[in-house]
């Protein structure tokens, strides 16, 4: 495995925005509550992909939460697996996932995303490490200090604040062959490189190294969906990718998150390609509990 020079971007000072000098209310998140993206067993959300040229649906999603648990390879973190199921709307196509993230303080980080081509998820397609994590939600409480301000007084919380996540390493792992994928799993992973010690013949892995972006796009956007009465107050956070191996790489399109607290995520957009809308969701502090919708409604939900 060799990894390419990579151009790290240092933690630089937020008052790109100077004028716009808002910032997230610090108040719950730090008690445990109000979390951007609110993990808990039994938590869900249903969305819908729209296609930004035509405003066609393209795909419906549905996320599912199961108890916190520790971590496949990695027992000494417990995580909660978010399943995904979506569906294509024009051929059915159906899309199987689980991705193990973990809760620190008010952040999200994912360990290992699990991919399938079956809803019993017995037939694995493939399988990511991040090494050693990688940020997911960044969600971090607090409040700026006086009228100039940055990264380190105004805690990546106001509006113009943006950092590098730094290098973290992923892995692809992948196998022709059915029968290997209990070895390919056992294989011993530096969790820090992502680098595999002993390699077994069939098992293919393919090793990048990465750095993610980010910034707090906007803080306080209302954001009204048709199926709810209230607008919901938002957190915009964008994140831009960099992954390098051995083909090559680069930087990948901006993602913009939309999310409010105790929600979760409202919106996301990828610009000139596609928006991610909310249709439905259940946490705890919705009351009595509502049972996601099967996976055959899906399509008929996202109209």
């Amino acid at each position: 495995m060799r990894g390419p020079w990579l151009p790290l971007i240092a933690l630089a000072a937020c008052d790109v925005r100077a004028l716009s000098n808002e910032c997230l209310d610090p108040g719950p998140c730090s008690s445990g509550q109000g979390l951007l993206y609110p993990l808990e067993d039994g938590a869900w959300w249903n969305h819908r992909e729209v296609e930004e040229a035509t405003q066609d649906v393209y795909r419906c999603k549905l996320v599912t939460v199961d108890a916190e648990q520790p971590i496949p390879l990695r027992p000494w973190v417990d995580a909660f697996p978010a399943t995904s199921v979506s569906v294509k709307v024009e051929t059915g196509e159906l899309r199987y996932g689980v991705r193990w993230q973990q809760v620190d303080d008010c952040s999200i980080y994912r360990h290992l995303d699990e991919w399938y081509k079956d809803a019993e998820m017995l037939n694995r397609d493939h399988v990511t490490w991040y090494c050693p994590r990688h940020l997911r939600v960044p969600d971090c409480p607090g409040a700026c200090e006086g009228a100039s301000w940055n990264v380190d007084d105004c805690d990546r919380s106001c509006q113009g604040a943006h950092w590098s996540e730094g290098v973290f390493w992923k892995a692809e792992l992948t196998t022709d062959d059915p029968e290997l994928w209990d070895a390919c799993l056992a294989m011993d992973l530096d969790h820090e490189t992502c680098s595999v010690r002993e390699p077994i013949e069939g098992c293919d892995v393919v090793t990048s190294l990465s750095v993610t972006n980010w910034m707090v796009d906007e803080v306080g956007r209302q954001i009204s969906l048709d199926a709810f009465g209230e607008p919901f107050d938002t957190v915009g956070t964008a994140k831009q990718d960099w992954d390098s191996d051995e083909t090559g790489g680069g930087w990948q399109s901006w993602h913009t998150y939309w999310r409010a607290r105790g929600v979760g995520k409202v919106m996301e957009g990828q610009p000139g390609v596609q928006q991610e809308e909310l249709l439905d969701y259940w946490v705890q502090a919705r009351g009595a509990y509502q049972q996601p919708p099967e996976i055959d409604e899906l399509v008929d939900l996202c109209w």
